[in-house]
């Protein structure tokens, strides 16, 4: 069976979660599994008031969370918990130091790097000083309706001269398997 992406996942961030774009936590949600934690990128920026994931249901943990998730919704009674626990890892960190960065990502491998493009568009919203002046962000997908993961940043990037100056996107896609 195909796997499919959940809608872009927000949770409430409280201000002692801390983190830095490209590192990913770890959820435990009771009603897909009382002891297993699963690791996700966040693909929100740390100048986002949420936490956000992109979520891709492809083995038994993700799809009993996407059925979790879709039953709640639709009889209305409110979303299960979820806990988080992290952040971790360091491997994007150091991203601003650089004059001039590349990004290139595969399919849901995308997500460190949607949350470094967020952080830069905010960057640059808000007036920030960065030495980052110029991004390359390359994404292979196996059919183009990946994305619209990103449509939103991609808009925002459109919408400001100054963001879309520093962000070049570039785009390639597989064929489509029969």
């Amino acid at each position: 069976p195909r796997s499919t992406l959940f809608p872009y996942t927000t949770l409430f961030r409280s201000a002692s979660f801390v983190y830095r774009s490209g590192q990913w936590a770890r959820l435990k949600i009771l009603q897909v599994s009382k002891k297993e934690w699963h690791p996700f990128t966040i693909s929100s920026a740390p100048g986002e008031d949420h936490l956000g994931f992109h979520i891709r249901s492809v083995g038994p943990w993700t799809r009993k969370m996407r059925l979790v998730f879709q039953d709640a919704l639709a009889s209305h009674k409110g979303l299960p918990l979820v806990n988080v626990e992290g952040p971790y890892g360091e491997d994007h960190q150091s991203w601003w130091k650089h004059e001039t960065i590349i990004l290139v990502g595969a399919g849901i491998g995308v997500t460190p790097f949607l949350s470094i493009i967020k952080d830069i568009v905010l960057s640059v919203n808000h007036g920030d000083e960065i030495i980052t002046n110029s991004v390359y962000f390359a994404w292979v997908t196996p059919n183009l309706s990946q994305y619209e993961w990103c449509l939103d940043i991609i808009r925002a990037i459109e919408a400001n001269p100054a963001v879309s100056t520093v962000l070049k996107i570039g785009r390639a896609s597989c064929r489509e398997r029969v």
